[in-house]
């Protein structure tokens, strides 16, 4: 993502088309932005070089700047409180195994009460099969986050 700016700020930009871009960290020169984290540190720790925790403080700041600049969050307009965030390694990490679907139970409810209107949740890795995404669902859904929520 080095260089995502400097790309946005240079180029030459077509009239009536959005840029969005998805941001572990920081808010590039955009109009739209999409946000994700992980279930597992191992996996955040090697994609954006911080723990779930950090990762949650960096997305809260964006949250706030992107709200208060009036950016489109993840394709839909910030104004009508819609907007989406993504948990990446719900099912498993190729860095630390299996990950207990309570982990990706609270790192959701943290980005919903931050304000995302909704959390996509990842099987990255493709290791999913119908029992481990029941599993998965039914400890998110029943920790008080409405299915339409996620």
């Amino acid at each position: 993502m080095a260089g995502t700016s400097e790309v946005l700020q240079t180029m030459q930009r077509v009239k009536g088309l959005r840029y969005p871009v998805l941001s572990p960290s920081e808010i590039p020169y955009t109009d739209e932005i999409a946000v994700f984290t992980a279930a597992t540190d191992a996996f955040s720790k090697a994609n954006t070089n911080c723990t779930v925790a950090e990762s949650l403080e960096r997305l809260e700041v964006i949250t706030k700047r992107a709200t208060k600049e009036a950016l489109r969050m993840r394709g839909y307009d910030s104004t009508d409180a819609s907007s989406f965030s993504y948990v990446s390694v719900v099912i498993d990490c190729p860095y630390s195994g299996k990950v207990d679907p309570v982990k990706v139970k609270h790192v959701s409810h943290a980005l919903l009460d931050m304000g995302w209107y909704e959390v996509s949740l990842s099987d990255t890795i493709g290791t999913d099969d119908p029992t481990t995404i029941a599993k998965l669902l039914r400890t998110v859904l029943g920790g008080g986050i409405p299915a339409v929520r996620v």
